[in-house]
Formats: C-alpha cells, sequence, structure tokens
C-alpha cells in the first residue's frame, strides 16, 4: 500500500512533467509548422496522417530535452510548494525522514532514465530513418528549380558498374533514359530500367563499344536486356549521434573499425549519450539542497530561472566537450566525468547535509 502523502507527491509530479511536456512540444510543433507551412501548403501527397508520425519522431529524437527539463521543472515545483504550504514541514515533525520524501522523485526520475535508455536503443534509431526520408521528401525549403532535363544521377553497383539516369519513378521503381556504363569502353544506353532493387533489366537500348578510333560505335540493338547490378547497401543513421549506445559498443570493441569509423569519435558519442541519460538524476541532485531548506524569502522564480539556465549550460557543456574530444583536444571520458564533477563538487556537500 503506497500512503497517502506518497500518492500526493507521485501525483504533483507527474501531473507537473505531463503539463511541462505537452506544453514545451506543443510551442515547438507550433514554431515548427509555422515556420514550414509554406513548404508544406506546396506538397500534395503530405497528409496529416505523415505530419502527425513526423512531429512524433521529432519528439523521440529529441526526447532527452523534452522529458529532462520537464523533468527539472516538476521535480522543482512540486518540492517549492511543498515547502511553501508547509506540508514538507508537517511530514518532518511527523516522523517522515527526508529520505523517505525524496523517494517519490528518485522513483519516477529512474523511470524516465528508462525510458531514455529505450528511446536511445530502440526508438531514437528508427525515429531518425523516418525523419531523414520524410524530410529529404516532402519538407524541402524554397529554393530555385532546376529545369528536368539538367538533372543527373547516378548508381554505382558493388563492382564498380554505373547507372546514369534523367528520371526516377517509385512505383514501380523504375529509371528512364538510362546509361549502363560496364567500363570505360563499354556501355549500354536503355529507353528504361525496371525492378532496379531487385531483377533490373533494361529495355529498347542500344550496346555502344569504343571502336579502333576511339570513338563510341553502336553494335546491337536491345529490346530486353537483365542487368547484373548489385546495388551497395545504404547504411541507415550513418550519424553515430543516432545510432544505440549497443551498436556503437559493438563497433568500438567485437567489429574492427573501418576507416570511416573513429575509434575516439565512438567513444565520445558513447560518453555523451550517457552523460545525457544522467542529466534527470543530475538535476535532482542539484535542485534539492534549495528547495527543502525553510525560508522566508522563497524565490520561487528566482530558481526556476537558475534550473533552467543551469539546464542550457548543462547540454552546452556536453556538447562542448563532445566537440573538443572528437578533435582529440581532451579526453573522451571527460564529456561524462567533468559535469558529475562538477555537480558533486558544487551540491554535493550541500546534499550530503540535507540527506543526513
Amino acid at each position: 500500500m503506497i500512503s497517502i502523502w506518497k500518492k500526493m507527491i507521485y501525483k504533483e509530479i507527474l501531473r507537473s512533467f505531463l503539463l511541462f511536456v505537452i506544453s514545451f512540444f506543443t510551442l515547438f510543433v507550433l514554431i515548427d509548422y509555422c515556420t514550414h507551412f509554406q513548404a508544406f501548403s506546396k506538397i500534395s501527397h503530405v497528409s496529416y496522417t505523415s505530419l502527425l508520425t513526423y512531429y512524433q519522431c521529432i519528439f523521440i529524437k529529441h526526447a532527452v530535452i523534452f522529458i529532462s527539463l520537464s523533468f527539472l521543472l516538476a521535480s522543482l515545483k512540486t518540492l517549492l510548494s511543498l515547502n511553501k504550504s508547509l506540508e514538507l514541514f508537517a511530514l518532518l515533525t511527523s516522523g517522515i525522514s527526508i529520505r523517505k520524501i525524496l523517494i517519490p522523485f528518485f522513483a519516477v526520475c529512474f523511470l524516465l532514465t528508462g525510458f531514455l535508455i529505450l528511446n536511445f536503443e530502440i526508438l531514437s534509431p528508427k525515429a531518425e530513418t523516418f525523419i531523414t526520408h520524410f524530410e529529404s521528401t516532402s519538407k524541402k525549403k524554397n529554393k530555385k528549380k532546376i529545369a528536368s532535363n539538367s538533372q543527373i544521377f547516378s548508381l554505382e553497383s558493388e563492382d564498380g558498374k554505373k547507372l546514369i539516369f534523367q528520371k526516377k519513378k517509385e512505383f514501380p521503381e523504375s529509371l528512364y533514359d538510362v546509361f549502363y556504363i560496364l567500363s570505360s569502353d563499354e556501355l549500354y544506353h536503355f529507353s528504361h530500367v525496371e525492378n532496379i532493387e531487385s531483377n533490373p533489366i533494361g529495355y529498347f537500348g542500344d550496346h555502344l563499344k569504343r571502336n579502333e578510333l576511339g570513338t563510341f560505335e553502336k553494335i546491337a540493338s536491345i529490346k530486353e536486356k537483365a542487368i547484373s547490378f548489385p546495388i551497395k547497401q545504404e547504411i541507415e543513421n550513418t550519424s553515430l549521434e543516432m545510432q544505440s549506445v549497443s551498436s556503437l559498443y559493438k563497433k568500438l570493441h567485437i567489429i574492427a573499425p573501418s576507416s570511416k569509423d573513429n575509434p575516439v569519435h565512438i567513444q565520445t558519442t558513447i560518453y555523451a549519450k550517457v552523460a545525457c541519460l544522467l542529466i534527470p538524476l543530475l538535476s535532482l541532485f542539484s535542485i534539492i539542497p534549495f528547495c527543502v531548506r525553510f525560508s522566508r524569502n522563497l524565490a520561487p522564480f528566482f530558481y526556476f530561472a537558475l534550473a533552467i539556465g543551469g539546464f542550457i549550460v548543462s547540454l552546452t557543456l556536453i556538447d562542448a566537450l563532445s566537440i573538443l574530444a572528437s578533435h582529440g583536444i581532451c579526453n573522451p571520458s571527460f564529456v561524462l566525468i567533468l559535469p558529475i564533477a562538477l555537480v558533486a563538487l558544487v551540491f554535493g556537500n550541500r546534499f550530503r547535509k540535507v540527506i543526513l
């Protein structure tokens, strides 16, 4: 059975947390949608469902910011309310220790941290894939359109062959006005190529070869021809920041890093993710010593301003250390150790006195 006072604290924390999360994210969506309204209105195939999914993925991508800041403000509001209404004093005088009073705050903190871990491992990589696809096809800024006859695209196979084309149709997957280049001396020109993802077939083409004079000469006309074109597999979420911690750990310790994967960058990304996961816990350690002391001049606005400023400074510090570590200026472990050390140095002694 949960005590009545615990239920009251849980209810206050969760209610304030949901209020801040919904408010912050709603404000973000309104600003973002108004900023890109003109681009969205010109694209007919963007439905409300896809927009809703897009903003859900945006929330997942930036969940560590929305959730950490909302939990910080919710905890601060709850503690200050308990203090100002003398409910905290009543609980202490009734024999309930400050440790027990703080249990609901740490329980919610660990619950949210668990969600952020799940988000980093599973949800965030998938959300980033959808966001990248959506923005590349729908959310385009107003740019001068280049004439379609001047656009040239290309694909490269694993064995070095190339497909150069001018137009692509998604459903069914087809390429038009295609040059299939086998080497510098041999190529095919097809009207269109279908089934590019599975078994490519070229239709109505010419087979060209370089002759002794150094010019290309048509040696055959082809109505239909199967093409051997194993397309290079695209790597999803190539950005290290959008990969899960487990996949980064495997890259670092199990799979030999490729030339593109710098071990220092991987270590920095891992430490930065862990540091972001610790923000809710470090926030509690920072605000508790000031919110549970009794004072006639309790200034909630001042505490809220300091809390928001400290949150911004913490994120900026983690980003700055990540940049320095990725360039080899400092050790990657500083990204994790320095924020913890600063909180322990500034607030550790005060927190210890409150708990003891």
